[in-house]
């Protein structure tokens, strides 16, 4: 199986798509639980030769650089993906 570059961002963008809006302010286990499953599952199955994630908190979202490596002689490829944190309604309901 080969996969590009652009097919494994649409797969990882897909993933987040429930949690987007969602996560917890404290807690992006789930979004990086995913995506190392997915990641491991395609390593398994030699699409890519290593990755890693890396989550980092800004204000309203947590970014996630993903560094994958596609074969051993190529650099890695960083994404990033941003998924959008939880937060209240600025007004109450009466």
């Amino acid at each position: 199986m080969i996969l590009s570059l652009n097919d494994i961002k649409y797969d990882l963008l897909k993933i987040i798509e429930p949690s987007d809006g969602m996560l917890d302010t404290s807690n992006p286990r789930p979004v990086r639980q995913l995506f190392n499953a997915y990641l491991r599952d395609l390593q398994k199955e030699k699409v890519i030769y290593d990755f890693s994630v890396d989550t980092s908190t800004r204000e309203n979202t947590f970014t996630f650089d993903v560094n994958i490596r596609i074969s051993p002689t190529r650099a890695p490829k960083k994404l990033k993906i941003h998924v959008g944190m939880f937060t209240n309604p600025w007004c109450t309901p009466t």
